[in-house]
């Protein structure tokens, strides 16, 4: 299984976005949608959950938890727009403990506009950078998560 990761798009997705994601069986957006349309577009190609982010407008944004948890293709996952640089340490309390309860073998994460790709005490911290507003030299990218029962492997793909 195949899962399309996006964060921070800010209100563009480019066809170069949508190219990379067709196929997949699944997309994951870990917030900063900022405009409605994106989902409707990601919907065309897949399956979408998402989460809303600190720039998501509360005239649709609180219809988006701000973090869930959910299992696909047999792993916990959790989501969240702001984990940091991914550590769950910093969460607030009741985010924290939904992520006690999930207890995710899989962290998908945005706001930093970074790519992170790690894994810390069985947990693959995921953020696939954003495919708009890189920060810190990072090219825009997007992110893959390959999910097989050997393993969850996750991968950046520069947009």
């Amino acid at each position: 299984m195949t899962i399309g990761v996006l964060s921070d798009t800010h209100d563009v997705l480019n066809e170069t976005v949508l190219r990379q994601l067709r196929g997949v069986d699944r997309i994951l957006h870990a917030g900063d949608i900022v405009c409605r349309d994106i989902l409707d577009q990601l919907r065309q190609i897949a399956p979408v959950t998402a989460v809303c982010g600190n720039c998501d407008p509360l005239e649709w944004g609180d219809e988006l938890p701000r973090s869930l948890s959910t299992v696909i293709g047999g792993y916990r996952i959790f989501m969240i727009h702001n984990l940091g640089d991914g550590n769950p340490d910093n969460l607030s309390m009741g985010a924290y403990e939904r992520w006690f309860r999930c207890d995710p073998q899989i962290a998908i994460f945005g706001h930093i506009h970074r790519p992170v790709n790690k894994e810390e005490k069985g947990v693959l911290y995921f953020n696939p950078g954003s495919p708009t507003r890189p920060r810190g030299g990072h090219a825009p990218s997007i992110g893959l998560l390959h999910l097989s029962p050997e393993a969850a492997i996750a991968e950046h793909i520069s947009v």
